[in-house]
């Protein structure tokens, strides 16, 4: 077999390596995927919501969901920091830390929300936002 063909052999098998790799880090992320959020804005006032935002708020509102349910199933309170600010941050820290220390973690299903803006101030910094969550939870010990 010549140094060639060796060496595309070599560089293939690796290549393939490199696939299933990403292949299986794929699949671990897909079982995590954002649930579902339908977004109703049609009764919001006094200001009519712009359609970027209209996009971002599911999208954002979903991966926020995701991430609260990966922290504390996985007891990683440091993932709550991209998506939660203030009191609501400080007690889901408070909670992985505490379920942490008894050995528990807790895991959600999520089946879906209905997300409804009411309100949405006139110099858009600030909306209220009414979520009907179908969600299902468990806290279950850490068996090592």
């Amino acid at each position: 077999m010549s140094a060639a063909l060796r060496y595309s052999l070599l560089v293939i098998t690796f290549a393939m390596l490199i696939c299933a790799a990403v292949v299986l880090r794929l699949g671990a992320s897909a079982a995590a995927e954002a649930p579902h959020v339908e977004f109703n804005a049609d009764n919001i006032g006094p200001r009519e919501i712009e359609n970027l935002t209209s996009q971002s708020i599911p999208r954002d509102y979903g991966l926020a969901w995701q991430t609260m349910e990966q922290a504390l199933d996985e007891n990683r309170a440091g993932l709550l920091d991209g998506y939660f600010t203030g009191a609501a941050r400080q007690d889901l820290k408070s909670r992985v830390v505490s379920q942490s220390k008894s050995g528990l973690h807790t895991r959600y299903e999520d089946r879906g929300h209905k997300l409804e803006a009411i309100f949405y101030a006139p110099a858009g910094d600030a909306m209220q936002l009414r979520d009907h969550a179908q969600v299902d939870g468990t806290a279950t010990p850490t068996i090592h």
